[in-house]
């Protein structure tokens, strides 16, 4: 996903020479004196208090008694569950797995919906008042039992053949992570879009794509982490920590997920709540340092990346919490970036203008850059 991003840009680079020349041959001033004032963030929208890794009093270590766990949380979805469940629980496979629901205290028909398939023995229930996508996800991994953990949103399907797929690749190539290929669904749209990614053991953790669904995951990787509680995007985990955690990342182009995308209401661009996106990320930099997890350049680029993407669904906020957030995102780049440089040079033309302050600049390359 990321990689193609970068291809975009740089094909609208070649395509562009205002763009050739901004990237080339923009001066860089030296911003205000201004000086982040995080207070005002934080009275716009206080991040949240909790954390991605676990405490000692927290590791799980739960006993292995079979292959894999499905974790699956509903909250509102009676239209989708009922072919969800199907498509996981009558899998042909080998393979001993169960499945976790967490009914994440639904309010529509989710339950009776879900009641005419909970006599099914591989099926594990678990109800809970809505608290969150991440507190269900983390309730079900506190009950697995498995090698490895799939999850599928609620709104998601499998293809037949999924499970023994994923779960051949991950013991025969001894993964960490099994990446397949999948379907993107959008809603509003008539056509899907198929995610294919290219078959073989990948090098560069950031440039798989950053959902936790529809990807086999060793359970191990959960003993140290999880997903932070009260955040929105809370899957930021998996690129920021999760996969940097891991020894061998697998993909394969064969197609395992149909995932449903629901785009991102305007109320939501315009609500306080978008700036959880940038806390999440400062979460994501202090959690990797405690992790031990070490910055080189792919990295750097990553981040300043996903400050692109952090903007974009803060486009509708107040300019003065726009400025703020870019006073951050410059902390945070130097905080990452103490020995090492961008390597691409969208990215380090933005990284300069961070270490300079230099907004205005910043805002028309940013603008000019993100596809």
């Amino acid at each position: 996903m990321i990689d193609r991003k970068k291809a975009a840009v740089k094909n609208r680079i070649r395509r562009f020479p205002p763009l050739r020349f901004l990237l080339n041959a923009w001066p860089i001033q030296t911003g205000t004196a201004e000086s982040l004032k995080r207070e005002v963030l934080e009275q716009f929208s206080p991040p949240p208090k909790t954390k991605a890794l676990l405490d000692r009093t927290e590791e799980w270590n739960n006993p292995i008694v079979r292959n894999l766990t499905i974790i699956t949380a509903v909250y509102n979805g009676e239209s989708y569950i009922r072919e969800c469940l199907e498509s996981i629980l009558f899998q042909e496979t080998t393979y001993d797995y169960q499945v976790i629901l967490v009914n994440d205290g639904s309010e529509d028909h989710s339950e009776q919906v879900i009641s005419d398939l909970l006599h099914h023995p591989r099926l594990k229930y678990i109800q809970q008042k809505n608290m969150g996508l991440s507190r269900a996800r983390n309730r079900a991994i506190e009950e697995i039992h498995s090698e490895y953990v799939l999850f599928v949103d609620a709104d998601d399907h499998l293809a037949p053949g999924a499970i023994q797929l994923l779960l051949d690749i991950a013991y025969v190539k001894r993964c960490d992570v099994v990446q397949a290929s999948f379907y993107m669904e959008y809603e509003g749209r008539k056509a899907p879009r198929l995610e294919l990614v290219q078959e073989g053991k990948l090098y560069n953790t950031y440039s798989v794509p950053g959902y936790a669904c529809g990807k086999l995951i060793h359970s191990k990787l959960f003993s140290e982490i999880k997903f932070p509680e009260d955040y929105l995007y809370e899957d930021s985990i998996m690129l920021h920590l999760l996969y940097p955690l891991s020894e061998n990342i697998y993909c394969t182009d064969q197609l395992i997920y149909y995932c449903r995308i629901r785009p991102d209401s305007e109320s939501r661009k315009q609500s306080p709540r978008a700036l959880d996106s940038t806390w999440i990320t400062e979460l994501m930099v202090k959690e990797r340092e405690l992790l031990g997890l070490s910055n080189d350049e792919r990295y750097l680029d990553f981040l300043i990346y996903q400050m692109l993407i952090n903007e974009r669904r803060q486009s509708c906020l107040p300019n003065r919490i726009k400025k703020q957030v870019f006073l951050l995102n410059c902390e945070l780049a130097e905080r990452v970036g103490k020995a090492i440089y961008p390597i691409q040079p969208f990215c380090r033309k933005l990284y300069e203008t961070m270490q300079k302050r230099d907004y205005r600049s910043y805002r028309i390359l940013a603008d000019w850059i993100y596809i």
